[in-house]
């Protein structure tokens, strides 16, 4: 997409129950951003980052340890996930998508 090239752009995906091969029901929406490169590609660079946050949002690479420590690693990881790569629409834009993925 190079129009959006250097931006993170807005990206819904919508999951739907059919029935008869028509949609019926909004089972999930899930809303990224995708950052995309210089040339209008994802950016591979930032879409790995995104997988080392998800990893640490899980505790993945943990050391151990002997002490008992509160670890705040994936409670700031999740944070930084979500502002880096989620974004929060408003009702207009969830009844819009909702709208447009029950279209028959």
């Amino acid at each position: 997409m190079p129009e959006y090239a250097g931006q993170r752009v807005r990206c819904a995906m919508v999951y739907v129950e059919l029935a008869d091969r028509k949609p019926v029901e909004v089972v999930r929406i899930d809303y990224m951003l995708l950052p995309l490169d210089p040339e209008g590609r994802l950016d591979a660079n930032l879409q790995s980052r995104k997988l080392i946050l998800a990893g640490k949002m899980f505790g993945f690479g943990m050391t151990g340890t002997a002490e008992r420590v509160v670890d705040f690693g994936p409670y700031l990881a999740e944070k930084q996930y979500h502002a880096e790569y989620k974004w929060k629409p408003t009702e207009n834009e969830k009844r819009a998508l909702v709208d447009l993925a029950l279209e028959h």
